[in-house]
C-alpha cells in the first residue's frame, strides 16, 4: 500500500510539473473572419505583436467568412459564443490557439441581458477566442492599441487567467463594457497574473 501511494504521489507531481505554460512554444493562428480589403492590415499587425510580446511561433491562417449560424438578426450582429464553437470545430491540431479577427459587432447573452455588445471573448481556459475592432473607435493609431490589448486579453483568458482586480494597469483588468478601461490598462500582465502564468 505505502509503494501504491509513494507512485501515485510521484505521478502527480509529474504531471503538474509538465502543466506549466510554455507559451513560447506554442503556435497562434490568427485567423481574418469577415473582413473588408482595407482591414487586411489586422492580422500581419497582430501577429507581429504578439510575436514580440509571447515568443510563441504565429501563423496568419487563410480568411474565413463569418459562420451564418451565429447572426442575430434582431441586433443585425454576431453570437460570439457560437463563433467560438465554431473556431473550436475549425482549429488545426497543429495549432494550439487560434485568435479571431473581426471587425462585425458580436455579443453574449447574461443574465442582465439578453444580448450585451462585447469587444471580444475566449474560452477560459481553452484554445480559441474571438476580438472585434467594432467598438474600438474610428481613430486607426488609438484602435490598433485597443486592438492589442484586447488580444491579450482574451488570449490571456485562453491560458486560464480570469479578470483581475489586482492593478489597475494589468491588461486583465475587466472592460465592464467600458473602452476607458482598456485605454487605461497596459498591453501586459500585472506581476501577479505572470505569476499565474508560470
Amino acid at each position: 500500500m505505502k509503494l501504491t501511494i509513494t507512485v501515485f504521489g510521484l505521478i502527480i507531481i509529474f504531471v503538474c510539473s509538465c502543466s506549466k505554460n510554455d507559451i513560447s512554444k506554442e503556435t497562434f493562428g490568427i485567423l481574418s473572419l469577415g473582413l473588408k480589403a482595407d482591414e487586411s492590415w489586422m492580422a500581419d499587425s497582430v501577429s507581429k505583436k504578439l510575436k514580440e510580446q509571447y515568443g510563441a511561433n504565429i501563423v496568419i491562417l487563410s480568411p474565413g467568412k463569418l459562420p451564418p449560424e451565429a447572426w442575430y438578426a434582431p441586433r443585425k450582429r454576431y453570437k460570439a459564443s457560437i463563433l467560438l464553437d465554431y473556431l473550436s470545430k475549425i482549429k488545426p491540431d497543429s495549432i494550439n490557439r487560434i485568435l479571431a479577427l473581426t471587425s462585425a459587432d458580436i455579443s453574449i447573452s447574461t443574465k442582465e441581458h439578453k444580448d450585451w455588445g462585447i469587444m471580444g471573448l475566449a474560452k477560459t481556459p481553452g484554445s480559441v477566442c474571438v476580438v472585434s475592432t467594432f467598438r474600438l473607435g474610428k481613430k486607426q493609431q488609438l484602435s490598433k492599441q485597443r486592438l492589442y490589448k484586447v488580444c491579450t486579453h482574451e488570449l490571456g483568458h485562453t491560458f486560464g487567467l480570469p479578470h483581475c482586480d489586482r492593478d489597475l494597469k494589468c491588461v486583465m483588468n475587466d472592460a465592464e463594457g467600458s473602452i476607458k478601461t482598456i485605454d487605461r490598462c497596459d498591453n501586459n500582465y500585472c506581476i501577479a497574473c505572470k505569476k499565474d502564468l508560470e
